[in-house]
């Protein structure tokens, strides 16, 4: 009521869906086949952004495609093939009739961008999987993928945008914000199973001013830890 925020801001950083065709046996490892991620997805995020633009003058998607939405492996399918710009470009028709509502869906693995109440700062988005850990938060990989970005583009960027390691964290270098988003899911079968490690489902969300950039950051929380508990045998399951 103070400072009434009429613009909201989406970054939709990719992994809507977790394909089918990765990886060997992967069909055998999701809740629900790809098509009705798909479909139930493009329809889910539509109303999402229809409540969004409701509370807010305008609505604007900046949106990238994950490594889960391949069709098939690195390499096996066309490039653009991706079932995250599938679910963006549903969206996006079925949100053709709500006027403040714009759509950003590049066809690269990034897209840059500025806010043009705020030219001063540049944003770019990208997944993250560009950048790659083992065991933890990728803070060097991120720092090199956003100096060959800056080279590349020729662009002076502030803010980083970045999904992927299913954990959020955010950081400066010289001056540059890296801002790594949370996850909707928390732990995956990779993580779980394999990197024996969590996280509770989290998604960040930032205010922005007009001079001064970032002024806050708020983690939103949207699940609990699972905690485990014993069966009349003393085996402890989720």
């Amino acid at each position: 009521r103070v400072y009434p925020v009429d613009i909201l801001y989406v970054n939709f950083l990719g992994d809507m869906v977790e394909g089918e065709g990765i990886f060997k046996g992967q069909s055998f490892q999701i809740d629900k086949p790809l098509t009705e991620q798909v479909l139930e997805g493009a329809l889910w995020f539509s109303n999402l952004l229809r409540d969004f633009a409701g509370t807010f003058k305008e609505v604007r998607v900046r949106c990238v495609a994950g490594n889960h939405g391949r069709g098939y492996g690195r390499g096996e399918s066309h490039p653009k093939t991706n079932w995250d710009t599938f679910i963006y470009r549903a969206a996006e028709q079925y949100l053709s009739g709500q006027k403040n509502v714009d759509f950003a869906i590049p066809d690269t693995s990034y897209l840059a961008y500025h806010i043009p109440e705020q030219e001063q700062f540049r944003h770019v988005i990208i997944h993250g999987d560009q950048a790659r850990a083992w065991m933890g938060i990728p803070f060097y990989g991120m720092e090199r993928a956003g100096a060959r970005l800056q080279s590349m583009l020729g662009l002076t960027l502030d803010y980083i945008h970045a999904g992927h390691h299913h954990n959020e964290a955010d950081w400066p270098s010289n001056r540059v914000e890296f801002l790594l988003n949370g996850s909707w899911v928390g732990g995956s079968d990779l993580s779980v199973n394999r990197l024996v490690r969590t996280s509770r489902p989290t998604q960040n969300l930032f205010l922005l001013h007009p001079k001064r950039g970032m002024v806050a950051n708020y983690r939103i929380q949207m699940g609990e830890w699972t905690e485990l508990t014993p069966d009349e045998r003393g085996v402890y399951q989720a």
